[in-house]
């Protein structure tokens, strides 16, 4: 679980999950509690090396529910990317493959 930062934190930044080992991602669920970001939603990246791919962008605006999302084909990636502005985070991600 990711835990809020409140001062200094009104930037884009990146975190990096780094999965257990390389995978081919086919299903990304996501879950957030803290409410709607629709103003500066977050971007989520499969990343294999240096290579990102895009799998969602997410605003939270069914937050409190998982939402799932699914590549057009399986990504082979070794980390997640949370591409995020403040608080803007899903706090759980799981990773199908």
């Amino acid at each position: 679980m990711v835990a809020s930062a409140w001062t200094g934190n009104s930037k884009w930044v990146d975190i990096t999950v780094k999965l257990a080992q390389k995978a081919l991602i086919n299903k990304i669920s996501l879950y957030d509690f803290e409410g709607v970001f629709t103003d500066y939603p977050a971007q989520i990246y499969a990343q294999n090396g240096t290579q990102k791919t895009l799998l969602a962008t997410f605003d939270s605006s069914t937050y409190k529910t998982w939402v799932s999302y699914k590549p057009g084909q399986s990504v082979l990636a070794d980390a997640i990317v949370v591409h995020k502005f403040g608080n803007n985070i899903p706090q759980k991600i799981n990773v199908y493959g």
